[in-house]
């Protein structure tokens, strides 16, 4: 699927396309052997004028070139949207109960 950097299950909150495309990834795993890659028939938008956007370059003051950059900041640690989602993550991880971070060095 050719979709913009970050947005590997589509668009967010667009829940059915995102259950969709997530199911058929999990499909693969019941039956494929090996290393596989599937064409899914989802697309970003009908155009390819999306991409326009995508590491756009723009002038700077100083007049030299740069490629925009508008994703949001990243952090070091993790971010949470609440504190009861930061207790949850920590209760989680405790005891290496996370099945997705079961053996990650922290």
């Amino acid at each position: 699927m050719d979709f913009p950097n970050g947005n590997t299950v589509g668009r967010v909150f667009d829940a059915e396309l995102n259950r969709r495309i997530v199911t058929r990834a999990l499909e693969l795993v019941d039956h494929t052997e090996g290393e596989i890659l599937r064409d899914l028939p989802y697309v970003w938008d009908t155009t390819d004028q999306w991409k326009d956007s995508v590491y756009l370059k723009v002038r700077t003051e100083s007049g030299e070139m740069k490629m925009l950059d508008d994703r949001v900041e990243r952090y070091e640690t993790p971010q949470f949207q609440s504190d009861a989602d930061a207790t949850a993550a920590a209760q989680t991880h405790d005891g290496e109960s996370c099945l997705v971070c079961a053996g990650i060095d922290f």
